[in-house]
């Protein structure tokens, strides 16, 4: 599959300079046009005043019975640019990644349009990527890695820089969640793209399951908490953002052995998949 880059300029961006060091994964509800309206249109009218630097459609939405060899994607803002994307997020020592960040948005129509028991937004209501679209984020990733230089433990989901935040009084308020537990990051990771640990370590000593080693690893890989040995609520957040990422199958239970061995091995880079593979397949035209 190729990808057809179209120019489809945001108005919610400003021309100060960025040195793109992240790439930043999210998922937007609506149909492609409304989401498209969100991302590229002010407030005054009627868009959304947020943007991202490229938007990757669902080809079910597309006028055409059966995926094209030629994927659209849509360029919002250039790479190089602000783009508000990523808002109120952390990662390692860094904040404010919009100032750090290329931003990949991936069309789910579904995603918080569904409402929940309470009648609100459902927000962890999350769909399967088809594997078209997937396809197509892979190319255009391939291309970004390779052009800006991204390191494989820089592209991340919005869910991983921003899984709580507060409010201007300080108090904690619900993070973000996408691209959510059906997005494919291990297949990201058998391209190439991002890391995926080894499922299997070798250890001398027990698993320690206690909720200040967790909080220590969580912090060693790069989420942001305070390591207080409490079960508070961004420790919480924090556990279930890596839910998402790693292990969707496990989201909202208790920190599970699995997540110490693959916590691990993400800090000791000992990946079931060697990172870059196919950035340098491409760069080399095999």
């Amino acid at each position: 599959m190729t990808i057809n880059i179209i120019e489809r300029p945001s108005n919610n961006s400003s021309d100060q300079e960025i040195q793109p060091k992240y790439i930043i994964l999210h998922c937007i509800g609506y149909s492609q046009e409304r989401a498209l309206e969100i991302l590229t249109q002010t407030v005054d009218a009627g868009g959304g005043g947020v943007s991202s630097h490229y938007f990757i459609p669902q080809i079910e939405e597309l006028a055409s019975s059966s995926a094209p060899s030629t994927y659209p994607v849509y360029h919002l803002v250039d790479d190089t640019k602000y783009a508000k994307h990523a808002g109120q997020s952390r990662w390692l020592s860094d904040s404010s990644l919009n100032n750090l960040s290329i931003g990949i948005e991936f069309s789910s129509p579904n995603y918080a349009n569904a409402s929940n028991e309470k009648g609100g937004l459902d927000w962890l209501h999350f769909e399967k990527f088809p594997d078209s679209q997937i396809h197509a984020g892979i190319e255009l990733l391939l291309l970004l890695i390779e052009h800006h230089n991204i390191q494989p433990q820089n592209i991340l989901g919005h869910s991983d820089i921003a899984p709580w935040r507060e409010n201007a009084a300080g108090g904690l308020i619900m993070g973000k969640t996408d691209p959510g537990g059906t997005f494919p990051w291990r297949e990201l990771a058998m391209n190439g793209i991002g890391v995926w640990p080894k499922t299997q370590r070798r250890r001398s000593t027990p698993i320690d399951l206690s909720t200040e080693s967790i909080q220590s690893l969580l912090i060693e890989f790069g989420y942001v908490l305070d390591k207080s040995g409490v079960m508070d609520p961004k420790t919480e957040r924090v556990i279930n953002a890596f839910q998402l990422h790693f292990l969707p199958e496990e989201f909202g239970n208790a920190p599970s052995e699995k997540m110490i061995v693959f916590l691990e091995n993400l800090i000791d880079k000992d990946y079931e998949y060697e990172p870059l593979k196919r950035v340098t397949e491409h760069r080399m035209g095999c």
